[in-house]
């Protein structure tokens, strides 16, 4: 079955646009190596993710950020495009640089996702959505979009799922294949995604995952186990809600940068100008995922 995965692959990569460790070559920017993280939805990355993929940046490495689902909630579309406008922002503050973005949509197996670069030089950061509904925590779906989950979608339960915008269908073989072409034509040597169950069960940690989050850690697992042996040197899953009952591990200066790009990202989520500056916009909900990080 991995044969023809890897063909497929290899001919994407072969024809597709260049990967974000290219486009930075191309102008002037070399990066020191290339990270491709893979999360379910908008804000994922910032909470469960970092500090590591923000380290990722801060040595060089060029960042290409996959969302899976476009985190609606069964919410109308203007919902989604605040999330993805947050993540704009918080990209941009990490790069110390203007949110001036330009579009730089992604393109795998015949299929075109939403994406942007950003347009200051020098940046290095990618990010694509793929926008599938998000199904709910327990992946029972809405109604607005119909009742699909990736859990269904997984389990043979629906076909395939249609994109929130309605731009894009994927059966569960398709979305394994297209996480295997953005994986390939990124270049990436490390692959960062959420845990599809293993790491719950090594730290013993209690509480249940949105259903999504561990679905893509499943499917990205999957796609990357049909690539070429060695073509990935890291495969890292991250422990996502459940980690809130397992020991605070960050220090306290780690943990307020991930408060400021959280920060950030809240911002550009509520404000499509700069929002008056507070001492803290997001609620202390968050707190326990922002001082903890664990990871296989």
């Amino acid at each position: 079955m991995r044969t023809p995965l890897r063909a497929g692959i290899a001919i994407v990569v072969a024809l597709c646009g260049v990967s974000a460790a290219a486009a930075a070559r191309e102008s002037g920017t070399p990066c020191r190596g290339s990270t491709l993280a893979v999360v379910a939805h908008q804000d994922d990355d910032l909470l469960f993710l970092s500090p590591d993929l923000v380290d990722d940046y801060k040595h060089g490495r060029c960042l290409h950020v996959v969302y899976v689902t476009a985190g609606d909630a069964g919410k109308p579309m203007a919902y989604t495009r605040s999330r993805e406008r947050g993540m704009r922002t918080a990209y941009a503050a990490l790069a110390d640089t203007a949110p001036l973005w330009r579009r730089a949509d992604t393109r795998a197996d015949g299929r075109r996702f939403l994406g942007y670069e950003l347009a200051a030089p020098r940046t290095r950061v990618h990010l694509t959505f793929l926008r599938l509904p998000d199904g709910h925590r327990h992946g029972t779906g809405d109604r607005a979009q119909h009742w699909q989950s990736l859990r269904k979608l997984s389990k043979g339960e629906i076909p395939r799922m249609v994109s929130v915008d309605g731009v894009n269908s994927l059966t569960s073989k398709e979305l394994t294949h297209t996480l295997g072409t953005l994986i390939a034509e990124s270049g990436a040597d490390t692959v960062r995604t959420l845990d599809p169950g293993s790491v719950v069960a090594r730290f013993h940690a209690t509480g249940t995952d949105h259903s999504d989050h561990t679905e893509v850690g499943r499917y990205v697992t999957s796609a990357a186990s049909a690539l070429h042996a060695g073509q990935i040197k890291r495969l890292v899953h991250y422990l996502g809600y459940p980690s809130a009952s397992l020991l605070s591990n960050l220090s306290v200066e780690v943990t307020e940068s991930k408060e400021r790009l959280f920060d950030a990202y809240l911002s550009g989520k509520r404000c499509r100008v700069p929002c008056p500056a507070t001492d803290q916009h997001f609620p202390r909900f968050y707190l326990p995922w922002l001082a903890r990080q664990y990871h296989d």
